[in-house]
């Protein structure tokens, strides 16, 4: 029995698997998305061997597809801590580039029936396919699998992996290649491949050679990368003379990678900020080697206008009060850098009869630009035009004849007397021009008949 089961591993090494059939050279097409690979290339194999071996049914072949139904437990994802580097130091494979699992006499299965148990070791790499790459044929050729090996493919267009019919091989009475897998390879993101092997009798535990071909051309691991990511910063829009934005920022990382080449799922390439005041914006990239590279940048942003306020002001001013009136703008975040802002001051009598409006804009230190305005009313009754008469008049009797006209002009508006008051008015404006000149100046005796005017 043991003889045959020598011959049998004898005639596996012999196999090969053909994932794919040949196709045409690589083409690409000119553009590139940002967010995926720029340069075709692969990780070296790694490995995983999480489960102890496990009995089965009874199957008849070496690598018979059933014995996949008995792995213990899921098989483990791209970052699982269980993955190591295939590599001289690894026991379990010797080439990053073909694997070299080749353990005559390291199967784990003595004392388990050869047959009715298995073993499974799995086998990763992370092919980086650029946008726009033509791919036409697509293949993962092995040799020595020892019993059985299976091919799987996880993408964003199977995330939880694609097994066709055709993908396994067997030591005995299996086919030498599989169907075709480049139809369902994606472009523009990083293909998963993923090889089960099986033992299933404690003679030997190999897998010699897998290599993965692109267009009929060996994609080889990309060289040991101990290099992290680089970025080149960009920050739109940029910043004003002030140092500062008024709008949100976002910063292009332009992260690349001289080796292996950025891991696109695990690289920010861009971030964009959110909110006010100093802002700092983070990214953190790793490339296909594992190695990664962190940077920030901090932005000023002020989306908000200054304010412009008015104090101190009454509303309402008879002609002897006094407006004063201040204007003031500020700016929480970077600041006032210019105001048109003028305090309103002076008797209320020197503004004229009437509603006044005053305004003013400010603009900060980010470009934003903020206005505000007041509005104040000089009214004109007899009383408060007496008062002004009284300023303008030194001599007491002349004062004192003018206000008495006002008065009595008022009374006889009080009593709907509108005849009266208005020879009350034309005796006050008569009066008035007499002293123009004289009590009064000419200025003055004009701004008088004015208001009275409006009684």
């Amino acid at each position: 029995m043991r003889g045959r089961l020598l011959r049998r591993r004898a005639v596996a090494r012999a196999l090969v698997l053909t994932v794919l059939v040949v196709g045409a050279v690589l083409a690409f097409a000119p553009p590139v998305l940002a967010s995926g690979p720029t340069t075709l290339g692969r990780t070296g194999w790694q490995v995983s061997r999480p489960y102890d071996p496990v009995y089965t049914p009874f199957f008849p072949d070496h690598g018979d597809p059933g014995f996949y139904n008995y792995i213990p437990g899921p098989i483990p994802g791209a970052t699982d801590a269980s993955w190591s580097d295939c590599g001289p130091a690894n026991a379990l494979c010797q080439d990053a580039d073909t694997v070299d699992m080749y353990m005559p006499y390291g199967s784990r299965l003595y004392g388990y029936p050869c047959l009715s148990s298995a073993d499974f070791t799995f086998f990763q790499s992370l092919v980086s396919i650029p946008d726009g790459t033509d791919i036409t044929q697509f293949s993962v050729n092995m040799s020595g699998a020892d019993d059985g090996a299976r091919v799987s493919i996880y993408n964003s267009s199977y995330p939880d992996g694609l097994i066709l019919a055709g993908s396994y091989i067997q030591l005995v009475g299996g086919t030498g290649s599989t169907t075709d897998l480049s139809p369902y390879m994606v472009a523009g993101e990083v293909n998963r491949v993923l090889i089960t092997q099986v033992d299933d009798c404690a003679v030997g535990n190999n897998l010699q050679y897998a290599q993965i071909f692109l267009n009929g051309t060996v994609i080889p691991p990309a060289p040991t990368d101990t290099t992290p990511p680089v970025d080149a910063p960009v920050v739109t829009p940029a910043a004003n003379g002030n140092g500062w934005n008024n709008s949100d920022v976002t910063v292009n990382w332009h992260w690349t990678d001289s080796g292996s080449g950025i891991d696109p799922a695990h690289c920010v390439q861009s971030s964009t900020s959110a909110g006010e005041g100093a802002l700092t914006l983070s990214s953190t990239c790793q490339d296909l080697a594992g190695n990664s590279a962190s940077d920030s940048v901090t932005v000023n942003v002020d989306k908000t206008a200054p304010v412009v306020s008015y104090s101190g002001n009454a509303g309402t001013y008879s002609l002897t009060q006094s407006v004063s009136i201040t204007c003031s703008a500020s700016d929480a975040l970077s600041g006032v850098v210019s105001n048109t802002c003028a305090n309103v001051s002076g008797p209320a009598w020197s503004f004229g009869p009437g509603i006044h409006t005053v305004s003013a804009s400010a603009t900060d230190a980010a470009g934003n630009t903020g206005s505000g305005s007041t509005s104040f009313t000089v009214a004109v009754d007899a009383t408060g035009l007496c008062g002004l008469v009284q300023e303008f008049v030194a001599n007491h009797g002349i004062a004192n004849s003018l206000c008495v006209k006002l008065d009595a002009a008022a009374t006889a508006a009080a009593r709907g007397q509108s005849k009266t008051k208005a020879n009350d008015l034309n005796a006050f404006d008569n009066e008035v021009q007499a002293q123009s000149g004289k009590a009064l100046t000419a200025g003055q005796a004009a701004l008088l008949v004015q208001f009275a005017a409006l009684l």
